[in-house]
């Protein structure tokens, strides 16, 4: 299974079960919240990407994220979104140094 069925089994387990005020995330768990974390804030990279629809997208609705243990997905597909803000942190961090 991919992340892009991941995606879709998440987006209708919320919409049946919700909604969710926040989502926990342990280990490879953190990983997939970190990764659904980016979904929200750059949907249109995730349905050009994945080709996912805007109304899976919706259904995935959540106001926090506690993320424990987790670490920076490897998925190639997501390497030029993490370049871009990582690159983007970094240079913030120049600028206040």
């Amino acid at each position: 299974v991919g992340l892009a069925e991941t995606i879709k089994y998440i987006a209708s387990f919320m919409a049946n079960n919700g909604p969710f005020d926040g989502i926990l995330g342990f280990s490879q768990g953190g990983i997939l919240l970190s990764i659904l974390c980016l979904m929200r804030k750059n949907p249109q990279f995730f349905v050009k990407t994945f080709n996912l629809s805007p109304d899976v997208l919706g259904k995935i609705d959540f106001k926090f994220a506690w993320i424990c243990a987790g670490f920076l997905p490897r998925c190639v597909e997501l390497k030029p979104l993490l370049d871009e803000i990582l690159s983007v942190e970094n240079s913030k961090e120049k600028q206040s140094n």
